[in-house]
């Protein structure tokens, strides 16, 4: 018998092995697969994984089965013929090659036209949360689990969510720095939100009412973080259902990164100077100053560096490369 950390999912080849024991379950579909690779290698064998009812065991097992549904579905495309069918002529046409494919990921990233992927990243501490079993229960929403610097739950690249019951919302307010926690989530994203769930959160502590509309007119106000209101987890669910065909529905309901907020964030002007370039769009300007750390260094920067961020090609960088060293 063999007792091993998960460092005995990967790189070990024990062919005599026909039965293996998982005392946990994982979200990732890529362990998942890798673990039953443990066993059966030279015959028939067997899979046991110890799923505790009511905890996050039963959540890793529904997410990581989901995801391997989806990788089997994308394999069996790609076993496909490297020939498709015109849906108008009904005619075979050839695959698109690298060369024509890049050329139109460019133009995508030039208008910014198409439609991102419908998905919620869960903090991996929520996954103990019934909102992440509801969110799961939904065929049209693509659930991962992450570890998230801030918020709860991410909403494409601008939109971080903060979920707090009312309990733990007072108790923060009262124990622990709310505002400031809840600042450096607005500082971090284009579109703060912020879920309190539950009833009458006025009376989950002896704190003078007016003290709890400060900090909400605060957090709305000054941070420009939306605030909601739920009843439970799975109107929590419902929210960031609504909130994800909102975020990332069709393009032209999106609305421009130059729109007028009250409150910035340091990080959202520079977002905010860098998309005002022709074909630069959120998700580019965030791509470059990530890369080069400063908008000084994008601005500074050569084309072919400029070229060497994901999502920029000839066209962005030359835009830029021009507009930034020509006279007024």
């Amino acid at each position: 018998m063999l007792v091993a950390t998960s460092v005995g999912e990967e790189g070990l080849d024990v062919p005599a092995t026909d039965l293996v024991i998982f005392y946990e379950t994982v979200p990732s579909e890529i362990r998942s697969i890798q673990r039953r690779g443990r066993t059966g290698r030279h015959g028939a064998g067997n899979i046991i994984v110890l799923v505790t009812e009511g905890t996050a065991d039963e959540t890793n097992r529904w997410i990581s089965q989901s995801r391997e549904k989806s990788m089997e579905k994308s394999i069996s495309s790609l076993k496909k013929a490297p020939y498709t069918s015109s849906p108008a002529s009904g005619e075979k046409q050839q695959q698109m090659s690298i060369i024509d494919f890049d050329g139109e990921q460019e133009q995508m990233n030039i208008d910014d036209d198409h439609e991102p992927e419908k998905k919620i990243i869960a903090d991996d501490r929520e996954t103990s949360s019934a909102v992440v079993e509801y969110l799961h229960k939904k065929e049209t929403v693509r659930l991962e689990i992450a570890r998230l610097e801030y918020g709860d739950y991410a909403i494409g690249d601008r939109m971080l969510v903060e979920r707090k019951t009312t309990r733990d919302f007072v108790d923060t307010l009262v124990e622990r720095d709310l505002l400031g926690q809840i600042k450096k989530m607005a500082d971090a994203c284009e579109h703060p939100v912020l879920i309190i769930e539950g009833t009458d959160i006025y009376a989950q502590r002896n704190i003078a009412p007016n003290a709890i509309r400060g900090s909400l007119a605060a957090i709305s106000v000054q941070f420009g973080v939306s605030v909601f209101m739920v009843s439970g987890p799975e109107e929590t669910a419902e929210m960031l259902y609504v909130l994800m065909n909102r975020e990332l529905g069709e393009p032209s309901a999106r609305p421009s990164l130059h729109h007028h907020k009250s409150y910035r964030s340091e990080r959202e002007h520079l977002e905010y100077i860098l998309s005002s370039f022709p074909g630069i769009g959120p998700h580019q300007a965030r791509s470059l100053l990530e890369h080069f750390g400063s908008l000084f260094a994008v601005l500074s920067a050569s084309e072919q560096e400029l070229r060497e961020v994901e999502g920029i090609g000839p066209k962005i960088s030359g835009i830029i490369a021009t507009l930034s060293h020509k006279k007024y």
